[in-house]
């Protein structure tokens, strides 16, 4: 239960600095959370929203690889249709 507030102040603090448009440090807050949670869905894709808003496009496809890795060797899974839509908008 600390560990899912803990997330989620984290998500509040990136979504706050978000909404002022400091997209990288709403991103510095999300990478805190991926320390302790790599695998963390909604903390990968605002991190990779916040990486394409302030241009870091590169960075962004390296954490969706990061992610994406994870995913298949942990759960044998893939990314959600959400992660490759928000990689070709931009």
């Amino acid at each position: 239960m600390i560990e899912e507030k803990f997330i989620s102040l984290l998500l509040e603090t990136a979504e706050y600095y978000k909404a002022k448009e400091d997209y990288q440090e709403s991103a510095k807050w999300l990478k805190k959370g991926l320390l302790y949670e790599p695998l963390h869905r909604e903390l990968n894709y605002r991190l990779i929203e916040s990486l394409l808003l302030s241009s870091e496009h590169r960075l962004a496809a390296k954490y969706y690889d990061i992610y994406k890795r994870g995913l298949l060797k942990e759960l044998k899974e893939e990314p959600d249709i959400a992660f490759k839509k928000i990689l070709l908008k931009n």
